[in-house]
């Protein structure tokens, strides 16, 4: 499998993207590119070979093109960087042929951003330990492409429900209830736009559902330049797998909606509802986020923030002694008071 740089034209450093600028840019010389201007310098991957499938750890081999180093890469990597010259590397076969994303969502919160927000947002925690906010700690955090799954589709819908109606009423001392009941239909059509599925079996991925705001509309296709500079996973989930969970979610969707078109009932049950597919469409693409992964105590942490808008979801690592002193000096408050006013009263 060959290893793909993006290259700059004046002084063949490499390129690497620029959330702030959404522009190409080279460290060495300063040069800048559109992307209309790298799509001519990065060749077209449609004819390059797809990476044969791989285990999630299984590990291979793959030379650098700047220092001739050799790069390890596990089976769902897809971009990455050269431990030894730091220079940004895409590995073409798994962002080529059948492993092509559609579409890509790129970075449009930097790497300086990111560390800004991540570090206003834990501060806001006053029981968080100081040595989590060390240079060290905020090193970690790595501008990362998850691979998704967008699935829209449209069906017919077809409803049968029956709905009950109770009405009371009193004449003397005798109270009548009067109960009646409706066989109902509902028929209509029923879209579903733009729902994300992660198409990857990884823990931190479960961490993405949390940030999940992303802006599809603005959603361009794929280029392997836009990986310049950052990290990036291959899927290994195809759609086939996740047939299952569209299907649920349309269901659910469904019976919502039948149940928002009766109103006035006291009781309704759905007693039939048939989904008929008229059309489904599935796009592959890539999706920014800014991951953490730390150790605290022995117990693993996780915290992602898209890449995109900066919405962020995680947990921190609350330190025991802060809560211990915090807990020690209401305590001495309180015993204070109490004492005080004991001897108010004697």
């Amino acid at each position: 499998m060959s290893v793909l740089t993006c290259k700059c034209p004046n002084c063949d450093a490499e390129l690497t993207f620029r959330p702030q600028s959404q522009s190409f840019v080279c460290d060495y010389c300063g040069s800048s590119f559109t992307q209309r201007e790298i799509e001519r310098l990065v060749p077209a991957q449609d004819g390059q070979p797809a990476a044969k499938p791989q285990e999630d750890g299984e590990a291979r081999s793959y030379q650098c093109p700047s220092c001739g180093a050799q790069i390890l890469a596990t089976g769902t990597t897809a971009a990455t960087y050269c431990y030894y010259c730091h220079n940004p590397v895409t590995l073409q076969g798994r962002v080529s042929g059948q492993w092509k994303p559609d579409l890509i969502i790129p970075f449009a919160v930097g790497e300086e951003q990111a560390k800004e927000r991540f570090l206003r947002w834990s501060r806001k925690n006053p029981f968080v330990d100081r040595r989590f906010f060390s240079q060290s700690q905020l090193e970690k955090l790595s501008g990362v492409y998850f691979p998704f799954w967008l699935a829209s589709s449209q069906s017919s819908l077809s409803a049968t429900v029956t709905a009950r109606q109770t009405r009371v009423w009193r004449v003397g001392d005798l109270e009548y209830t009067e109960t009646s009941v409706y066989q109902l239909s509902r028929e209509g059509e029923l879209r579903i736009n733009n729902y994300d599925m992660p198409a990857l079996r990884r823990e931190e991925t479960s961490l993405l559902e949390g940030i999940l705001t992303y802006d599809y509309a603005k959603a361009v296709p794929f280029s392997p330049a836009y990986l310049s500079g950052f990290q990036a996973l291959r899927r290994d989930q195809e759609k086939e797998q996740l047939t299952a969970r569209l299907q649920d979610e349309q269901r659910q969707n469904a019976e919502r909606l039948v149940r928002d078109t009766v109103g006035g009932f006291q009781g309704v049950t759905i007693q039939g509802c048939e989904l008929s597919p008229v059309s489904e469409d599935w796009k592959y693409l890539l999706l920014p986020a800014w991951i953490l992964t730390y150790q605290y105590r022995g117990k693993q942490y996780y915290f992602a923030m898209n890449g995109q808008n900066g919405d962020m979801n995680g947990a921190l690592p609350i330190s025991k002694g802060r809560l211990a002193a915090l807990f020690g000096a209401i305590s001495g408050i309180c015993l204070v008071l109490l004492t005080l006013g004991g001897y108010f009263l004697w």
